[in-house]
């Protein structure tokens, strides 16, 4: 009968481990456990981790985390409109480093560190944090001083002067009545003692506001030249130069070829045809734009030696039209 009971029970068992391992063979219906995370995910970055299945043992080829939309990076408090303290929490605003959204919760939590002294007659005195009784031990506090009153001596770049002042943490009563410090001197502004040339550096120098003492010396650099306007020997029937000068220097002149100029307007035309008057020989006018001119009636060029002539020639993009019953020349 035992022998029976044992030969069933082993029955069982091989048709039990048989069981497991078709379960768990390439048919298995993984169920991923929990993650072993190397990179934690973001609200904006996926994650990095490894999962095993809770049947068969077998790593998950998914190796990255969703990213968790709840995950922030929390920056800096700003526009903080109410301090923490020991006791009090504060109001400010932060935005996530990782997906730039503003946090929705503006409390900001309570600072351990940061206590209000409850100040006695001396900020140097023994005291207690009004709040929660954390103990500063003595001189822990310093004054904070205010303006000096009562000068008797003005204290000036080297000089100590005298005078007082008062302690205006809340509750100190504390006056003290002591030197004023020197006040060491004051940067003013560049001078320039020497000005610069329109090919050499001149020198400058700066000065305390208070006493004109030399604090330091430089170079003050030249710009070049300062040049003035082109003015052009062109006409509208000749090329020309034109010249600049230094404005500075009238020794220093720049030169460059000049076209004829370009009739762009009503008066250019007029100008071009009382350069023409009483010439011979072949010109050629540039014109420009939409121009127009009054008729000529009359001849308005004079009379040419016997055997000479006179020819215009007009080039250009522009077109000129009469304003009034005539010719052109």
């Amino acid at each position: 009968m035992k022998n029976k009971l044992l030969q069933i029970g082993i029955i069982a068992l091989a048709i039990f481990i048989g069981f497991v391992i078709v379960a768990c063979d390439d048919r298995c219906m993984h169920s991923w456990g929990e993650w072993f995370v190397d990179v934690s995910p973001t609200c904006w970055n996926n994650g990095i981790g490894t999962q095993y299945c809770m049947h068969c043992g077998e790593i998950s080829p998914q190796t990255w985390i969703p990213r968790d939309f709840d995950i922030h990076t929390w920056g800096e408090w700003y526009g903080v409109t109410k301090e923490p303290n020991c006791n009090e929490t504060g109001i400010g605003m932060r935005y996530c480093l990782d997906c730039y959204n503003t946090d929705p919760n503006t409390i900001i939590p309570i600072d351990q560190t940061v206590h209000i002294p409850q100040v006695g007659n001396d900020c140097t005195a023994a005291t207690i944090c009004q709040l929660c009784e954390h103990p500063f031990q003595t001189g822990e506090l310093s004054h904070i001083w205010g303006e000096w009153y009562g000068v008797t001596e003005e204290p000036n770049c080297y000089e100590t002067g005298i005078g007082s002042r008062d302690c205006t943490r809340d509750g100190c009563e504390h006056t003290e009545a002591d030197e004023i410090p020197a006040l060491g001197h004051d940067d003013g502004e560049w001078q320039i003692t020497i000005e610069p040339g329109c090919t050499n550096n001149g020198e400058k120098e700066l000065l305390c506001s208070r006493c004109n003492y030399l604090l330091d010396t430089g170079i003050a650099v030249t710009n070049g030249c300062d040049w003035g306007d082109w003015i052009t020997t062109a006409t509208f029937l000749f090329a020309g130069e034109e010249t600049r000068t230094c404005k500075r220097d009238s020794a220093h002149t720049e030169n460059r070829d000049a076209d004829a100029l370009t009739i762009i307007t009503t008066n250019d035309w007029n100008a071009a045809l009382s350069q023409l008057i009483g010439r011979t020989g072949s010109y050629t006018l540039t014109i420009s734009g939409e121009i127009g001119v009054a008729g000529r009636t009359t001849n308005s060029f004079g009379t040419t030696a016997s055997g000479s002539s006179l020819s215009v020639t007009l080039k250009g993009s522009g077109r000129l039209f009469l304003t009034s019953v005539g010719n052109l020349f």
